[in-house]
């Protein structure tokens, strides 16, 4: 290509693309996605070319960011090839060769739930079939609840503790005890808790002890996919975990985010008021005793956001 300005031309030369590197949390478990993380060079994760293949036989077996592994995939190892795009005019002559990553781990299906998760979630989603009363027995329960749910005005929050890494670590001994140590991995704590998280079909998800680094690569990214706005608030001190706030987009609108240290009292700057949230807290603190003492120790932080119903834009929700 030549640019052209008045009398003179200069030949412009386009940065090649490039992957630099490929990264994936979570074991790979039957029926549950993987979603890579990619970072590009003159690229955006967005126009890379994916590919996933199986190490058993070396078939390919997709094509896109996400994979979600089969039944076939189990004792296998994956791999993830990913390319930068390639120009208008490219062939294939022009490809480069993929940056690849090879999952730790051999795809092993999930534990069978033997808890009463399934049993809460089929419970809660006949809740919402039942807002429906001109639903058809025949239809998918799933997409009935949803409609019923969305028809109805209400919406629902589920609240979480997904034992962050750190305090894990320091638990193993006790952990041990109670599960096969596999099991309390990350890597595969997180796949489970994540399925089952998504199976409530919650429209706001409050997660505590998110390890900033889990929330970076694995809840940000599977959760925005799935349609919700992520925020993350760490702790002060030293502790690199928080809590995790996901809004589903398509329900609610943010207006406002407030991220509460909750450790020392909210003060002025300079003349200006304190804004209202961190005036309640203040006054609170100054009027009970009990309330500030403890304030003061905490040592944790909260997250108060502001929400808008889309469906009824005239209810504001804390």
């Amino acid at each position: 290509k030549v640019l052209s300005l008045g009398s003179h031309s200069y030949r412009i030369r386009v940065n090649q693309p490039e992957v630099i590197e490929v990264r994936c949390n979570g074991r790979p478990m039957v029926g549950l996605a993987l979603l890579p993380l990619a970072l590009g060079r003159f690229c955006c994760i967005d126009d890379m070319r994916w590919q996933w293949t199986r190490d058993s036989d070396g078939a390919v077996v997709g094509v896109e960011r996400a994979y979600v592994p089969t039944e076939e995939d189990l004792g296998s190892q994956l791999r993830v090839l990913v390319r930068p795009p390639l120009g208008r005019k490219a062939t294939a002559n022009d490809d480069v060769e993929p940056t690849v990553l090879k999952l730790k781990g051999l795809v092993v299906q999930p534990q069978e739930d033997v808890g009463y998760s399934a049993q809460r979630i089929a419970a809660l989603n006949k809740q919402r079939i039942d807002l429906n009363h001109g639903a058809d027995d025949g239809d998918d329960p799933d997409a009935v609840a949803r409609l019923a749910w969305l028809s109805s005005g209400v919406f629902r929050v589920i609240s979480y503790n997904v034992l962050a890494e750190s305090h894990r670590q320091s638990m193993d001994g006790q952990l041990d005890l109670l599960c096969d140590p596999d099991f309390s991995m990350g890597d595969y704590r997180m796949q489970l808790v994540r399925h089952e998280v998504g199976a409530y079909n919650a429209d706001i998800i409050c997660l505590q002890e998110v390890d900033t680094r889990w929330f970076n690569d694995f809840w940000k990214p599977h959760m925005e996919r799935d349609g919700f706005r992520a925020l993350h608030t760490q702790k002060v001190g030293l502790t690199p975990e928080g809590c995790a706030l996901f809004v589903r987009k398509d329900r609610f609108e943010i207006l406002s985010v407030h991220q509460v240290t909750m450790r020392s009292k909210p003060r002025r700057s300079g003349t200006a008021a304190l804004p209202p949230v961190e005036a309640a807290l203040a006054e609170l603190i100054d009027t009970c005793h009990d309330f500030g003492t403890l304030w003061r120790h905490l040592g944790t932080v909260a997250q108060m956001v502001v929400l808008r119903n889309r469906e009824a834009p005239e209810r504001l929700l804390l």
